[in-house]
């Protein structure tokens, strides 16, 4: 497919050319930068008016957890919710066909509640499936109490909440919190996981983001990191893999 795009301001943050009018571009790659339309071209192309629209290069995100942002889209986005009765009517649907439960980006700053649901009531939504909650900043994380034992989360470890009587509240919060969270996305379907990171690559394409940067966190084989490696490779965008571990 051969395309012209007229009528743009087009931006190349290329010195020798810097700005144009018009985009020629042959089968998704840039054919060239035009200051006038062109005519009498040797082959045909679709023609598509920007009526003044913008076209510059394509973002770099220089750090994405690939991975966990397409988990964490659509219904297991929380972000929406604004209370915590929507917080968990959310999690009991999605406890109606899954087994391991993983949601994330809630945020009590934007919650009427002003907290985080607590062990006890995603033990009631969630009965004894496994659940999980990231906090909007993934620097802390809520689970259930069938979480925290399938995980062998220590309770007396720093960064483990308790409240008065000592129990776990189910907030995980630094170091116990990011190893919690890698551990419970490692327990997940391979194939949901990869069908996770092809969700977040439209997304990023979606906000004009062509290259990332992809962390992929917990300890993982050799076997493993060739698979996201292998996989990463055919999706529709560059991106640049790094191993993170947590101990």
């Amino acid at each position: 497919m051969r395309l012209l795009f007229i009528n743009a301001h087009v931006t190349t943050m290329e010195a020798s050319r810097p700005y144009g009018r018009c985009l020629v571009v042959d089968d998704g790659r840039i054919e060239n930068v035009l200051d006038e339309r062109p005519h009498g071209l040797a082959r045909p192309l679709q023609v598509i008016d920007c009526h003044g629209g913008q076209i510059v290069p394509g973002f770099f995100d220089c750090h994405l957890h690939l991975t966990a942002t397409g988990l964490l889209t659509g219904d297991h986005d929380l972000g929406p919710c604004r209370n915590l009765t929507a917080v968990l009517d959310r999690l009991r649907v999605l406890a109606r066909s899954e087994e391991l439960i993983y949601a994330g980006n809630v945020d009590e700053t934007t919650l009427a509640d002003a907290r985080l649901p607590t062990r006890q009531e995603l033990d009631a939504t969630t009965n004894t499936k496994p659940t999980m909650v990231s906090r909007v900043d993934g620097h802390s994380c809520i689970a259930n109490s069938a979480a925290l034992a399938l995980l062998g989360v220590d309770p007396r470890a720093e960064g483990v909440d308790r409240d008065a009587h000592g129990e776990p509240t189910g907030t995980l919060r630094g170091p116990v919190s990011y190893a919690a969270q890698a551990d419970f996305v490692q327990t997940l379907p391979r194939t949901s996981l990869r069908r996770a990171d092809r969700a977040a690559a439209q997304n990023a394409l979606a906000a004009g983001i062509t290259t990332l940067h992809n962390v992929i966190e917990g300890e993982r084989s050799y076997e493993e990191l060739a698979e996201i490696y292998i996989d990463n490779a055919v999706l529709p965008l560059h991106v640049v893999s790094k191993s993170c571990t947590t101990s």
